[in-house]
């Protein structure tokens, strides 16, 4: 009797567990792929709509083309920055920030500025060196903003949602340069 009870209730939860497993839809990977794709656009749209502003004239296509050129532009000037090329460096850079900075009384203006008096700027080559490189080693650029459709900020967005601008840019010739602001 013993045995025929045991059998009989191996017999039941081996139906009960085929039944089960049976009745329970299996999920795809599509919804949360669809969930995700609906999730990044709408992110992709917020950081647009921050990213422009009040500049209308600006489409996501040129947007995402600005961007994407920008952040390259970045990656490369890292490993510029990296190995201290200053003559790789000069290429990204604009003409009128090149022009203002070899100038001996904006470098010697750029140096009352520095916090460390031992550091002496003889030029556009030491300005990169003491200010540009050290001002950008742990910079992490997320975003970028438009001042006008040829302007344009590339920053971090800090938990707080507030910026911390890394580089201006500005558009020359149909490429994007690194502009460095004036004092």
């Amino acid at each position: 009797m013993k045995r025929t009870i045991i059998i009989a209730f191996t017999i039941f939860t081996s139906l009960f567990g085929l039944i089960s497993c049976g009745s329970v839809p299996q999920q795809t990977e599509k919804p949360v792929e669809k969930t995700e794709t609906k999730i990044e656009k709408q992110q992709s749209d917020e950081e647009y709509k921050r990213s422009i502003g009040q500049i209308s004239e600006v489409s996501k296509e040129e947007f995402i083309q600005d961007k994407t050129e920008i952040i390259n532009i970045i990656k490369e000037l890292q490993k510029i920055m990296d190995k201290q090329d200053y003559q790789a460096w000069l290429p990204y850079i604009s003409r009128a920030s090149i022009q203002y900075y070899s100038s001996p009384v904006n470098i010697r203006k750029a140096n009352k500025r520095l916090p460390d008096k031992t550091i002496v700027l003889k030029g556009l080559e030491d300005y990169f060196k003491y200010i540009f490189i050290p001002s950008r080693k742990a910079s992490k650029v997320d975003e970028i903003r438009y001042i006008n459709k040829s302007e344009v900020k590339a920053v971090q967005v800090l938990p707080n949602n507030s910026t911390v601008v890394y580089y201006n840019f500005i558009r020359e010739d149909g490429k994007w340069k690194v502009n460095i602001p004036t004092l």
